[in-house]
């Protein structure tokens, strides 16, 4: 990895990308998010994958891009302590999940990253419109992996 992905940051930002999973019961799902830091100099695509409980399917769950300033709609990371991508990458987690969409709908998620040093953040959640089709409740325990550093995106 770079230097940038070991800079300690407490202005974390994620955006999601994609999501597909589903479950009768029991289930689990990939799903793709981005996270910048202005202070680390850093922007890369991360997936969290687990297993856990769920009921229904879907495919799809990019967010709806900002509609006031283009690009991605960025939420606010409530860090529980400044942390690095490097600290993410390979962290254990917790990924909730409720949404309903055929082409367009809503949802919320909720987003937990923590390693031996702690909570990286703790249920980190955000409701929004989102692009892709199904519905489904989960709720899951996997991993955080590093899959790209990718240009700063505003």
């Amino acid at each position: 990895m770079s230097k940038k992905s070991e800079t300690m940051a407490n202005d974390w930002q994620v955006a999601g990308l994609m999501q597909a999973g589903g479950g009768a019961a029991v289930g689990g799902g990939v799903f793709g998010f981005m996270f910048k830091s202005m202070t680390a100099q850093f922007c890369g695509v991360f997936t969290f994958a687990g297993l856990g409980l769920a009921v229904g399917g879907s495919s799809g769950g990019a967010s709806a891009p900002d509609m006031m300033r283009g690009g991605f709609n960025w939420s606010k990371i409530k860090g529980e302590r400044w942390f690095s991508a490097d600290d993410l990458d390979g962290s254990a987690g917790r990924l909730s999940c409720m949404g309903a969409a055929l082409g367009a709908g809503v949802g919320t998620t909720a987003i937990t990253a923590f390693n031996w040093g702690g909570f990286l953040f703790n249920s980190q959640d955000s409701i929004g419109i989102s692009f892709g089709g199904g519905a489904s409740a989960m709720t899951t325990v996997g991993r955080w992996s590093l899959v790209t550093e990718t240009i700063m995106y505003s």
